[in-house]
């Protein structure tokens, strides 16, 4: 035996010499480049620290974890150079800890040796002795059939046998390569068909060789957290999450072998929340009597959704007259486009509706909606806040910000116009329709653009209208205008362009400069006076290089008619030197 005979060699050498030198190694292993690149990277090269007695051997400042059955060694040294082949040498003891049963035999004699798996800072691999898989007979590219389970990993190795002259020969075995049975990343879909359970979501995975999958949940994305949700025999399966909650989801595949299951590796985790899919909207409908009668519906915020009503299934409508107070049962709703509430003149309505199941005669509710608010037509005026005018050569109009967002409902807002804050105010545009206050547009004539602006809204009553008071009245008025002159560019050598720019000084404003003309004005360095250079739309006025050198420039905006119009303020003047 060869350890016999290293043995009585040192024994011989004692005796001979009185004393002998030895160097015993811990735990350590040797790696090939492909096993190099799969722990630390693309690329990666080991980093000598110092040189061993043995001449050409070093330790390397990298570590790997050594993993067996039972347990792991941190931290486990590397020696290099990189070798033909990889290698881990470990103590008997070591190999106990491991749940390994190593051969014992010199260094570079790996058959037969036990499986590891090392670990990386860039990855893993398992260490196996070389086992042939199959022989393919023939010329030209080979095919053999592999099966893997999922998330199983294979490294493999090639090499070609031909017989040349009667002889038979072997190449060399190529370098590793990596082919794995990765499932793909499951894939959800939220399933709006039957709504009363809100938050259904179709999960399945494209694995053709797994009999099932398992899918698990956690409220927040803590590895030990995850818990069994459901499984199911085949790649797909439907989940429920329960009303206002957001999981983090995890699936992974099986296959069943004999009596067992082999797992495949826990697919990325998504992160799936139960959004209403039932959302409960009012409408004014009418006013009579000094009471307000709305009309509520069942909105769905998918396509293809809808409510499966049956004997078994229904939605119940729950009213308050204040937002904290208790909710009573009002109605049972068989249908989402009919539900009605009535709200007397001075009094407000706080209203939802849920959805239940009848289980063995009980009813097991799912889905509450949103509350809405019903209020009754407030007569107060609105506030507005701030305003801008659209003057393009298609249309013109009026933009309204009002402060107080909710006033109640009405079902029109008129705008009215007046040249002075105190004049007479004319109506020159009305909104009719479901509204609430908020942000605005009312389209107008060019011709009626003005300086000041109020509104009032208003309900019916049969065909009478019942007014708010008036807003208060806001100017329009531009703000303070920047000019400036930069390059704009060349269509030719000879052909280039400045740019004279308009914008709003203060950056507060509400409203931008396009869609508002300009009256662009030059002085010349040979006249004291501004003089109307043209009058353009939009904010921006273009000027050959040749034509511009020491002119002084300024600008003024407006909207409407240039005889007619709101004007802003003149601009800052600028010169430009070429």
């Amino acid at each position: 035996m060869a350890v016999e005979k290293v043995v009585e060699a040192v024994i011989d050498e004692i005796r001979n010499a009185g004393l002998v030198q030895l160097e015993v190694s811990a735990r350590h292993v040797h790696l090939d480049k492909e096993c190099v690149e799969a722990l630390f990277g693309r690329g990666y090269q080991l980093t000598h620290v110092r040189e061993l007695s043995q001449p050409g051997q070093y330790l390397e400042q990298e570590r790997v974890d050594v993993v067996g059955p039972k347990g792991t060694f941190k931290n486990v040294a590397v020696l290099g150079p990189e070798r033909k082949h990889v290698q881990v040498e470990v103590s008997f003891s070591d190999a106990f800890a491991l749940g390994i049963n190593p051969p014992i035999r010199q260094s570079g004699d790996t058959k037969g040796s036990a499986s590891v798996k090392l670990v990386g800072p860039k990855g893993e691999i398992t260490i196996d002795e070389l086992e042939e898989l199959g022989l393919y007979e023939g010329q030209g590219s080979a095919s053999i059939p592999l099966y893997l389970l999922p998330g199983a990993k294979l490294y493999f190795k090639v090499k070609t046998v031909g017989t040349i002259d009667g002889e038979t020969k072997t190449s060399e075995l190529s370098n590793w390569t990596l082919i794995d049975n990765v499932p793909h990343e499951f894939e959800y879909e939220y399933d709006s068909t039957d709504i009363y359970n809100n938050a259904n979501y179709l999960i399945s995975v494209d694995d053709n060789y797994a009999n099932g999958i398992e899918v698990y949940y956690a409220e927040e994305d803590i590895e030990d957290s995850y818990q069994l949700l459901t499984s199911s025999e085949t790649t797909e399966t439907m989940i429920k999450i329960p009303e206002g909650k957001s999981y983090y989801i995890k699936v992974r595949t099986y296959t069943i072998y004999g009596d067992g299951k082999e797992y495949s590796d826990f697919l990325p985790a998504e992160l799936l929340e139960n959004e209403y899919s039932i959302i409960l909207e009012e409408s004014f409908d009418s006013y009579s009597d000094e009471t307000y009668l709305y009309d509520l519906y069942l909105g769905f915020d998918s396509y293809d959704a809808y409510f499966d009503y049956s004997a078994t299934i229904g939605m119940e409508l729950y009213c308050s007259s204040t937002k904290d107070g208790e909710y009573t049962k009002v109605d049972d709703v068989y249908d989402e486009y009919d539900v009605y509430v009535e709200v007397p003149e001075g009094e407000e309505r706080y209203c939802y509706v849920k959805t239940y199941e009848k289980l063995d005669g009980e009813k097991q509710y799912g889905v509450t909606t949103n509350t809405v608010t019903l209020r009754p037509f407030s007569r107060d005026a609105l506030e507005i806040d701030l305003i801008d005018i659209y003057d393009y050569e298609d249309y013109s109009g009026v933009e309204l910000t009002f402060k107080n967002d909710v006033v109640g409902p009405f079902e029109g807002i008129e705008l009215y116009t007046s040249a002075t804050v105190d004049g007479t105010y004319k109506a020159i545009s009305i909104l009719e329709g479901w509204y609430t206050s908020g942000q605005q547009f009312f389209e107008v004539e060019t011709k009626d653009i003005n300086k000041f602006y109020k509104v009032r809204t208003f309900i019916y009553e049969g065909e009478e209208k019942i007014y708010s008071e008036y807003s208060n009245a806001i100017e329009f008025k531009f703000d303070e205008i920047e000019l400036s002159i930069m390059f704009a560019g060349c269509t030719s050598a000879d052909s280039c362009y400045y740019g004279i720019w308009a914008q709003n000084a203060n950056e507060d404003t509400n409203y931008t400069l396009d869609g508002k003309n300009m009256l662009v004005y030059v002085k010349t360095a040979d006249s004291n006076e501004f003089e109307l250079l043209d009058d353009v739309r939009g904010d921006s006025y273009e000027i050959a290089s040749s034509n511009i050198e020491g002119n002084t420039y300024k600008v003024k905006m407006y909207v409407g008619t240039k005889e007619n119009g709101v004007y802003g303020d003149w601009s800052n003047e600028v010169t430009k030197v070429v």
